[in-house]
């Protein structure tokens, strides 16, 4: 499945405050913790849901104040709703 259609898949699940995603990166809003992180996943809990990102070369940018922003090349994306 394409990148894109696997997103389209899944957006309606997602509260639109919570994540920005590209193949290339994103950057996660409201983040209450960093459940795990390595170059090949990272997963967060948010107040409404756990995301967790699988890829290559994974890399966390920034993380203030609740928003965490990545970099690396995304190949899958999971939600789970609290």
């Amino acid at each position: 499945m394409k990148f894109s259609e696997e997103i389209k898949k899944i957006k309606e699940n997602f509260f639109w405050q919570e994540l920005c995603l590209s193949a290339k990166g994103g950057y996660f809003i409201g983040v209450k913790k960093i459940i795990s992180f390595t170059d090949e996943n990272i997963a967060v809990s948010t107040q409404f849901s756990k995301i967790v990102i699988t890829g290559k070369n994974l890399k966390v940018a920034k993380l203030i104040e609740g928003d965490l922003a990545f970099s690396g090349e995304v190949e899958k994306v999971e939600f789970e709703r609290l």
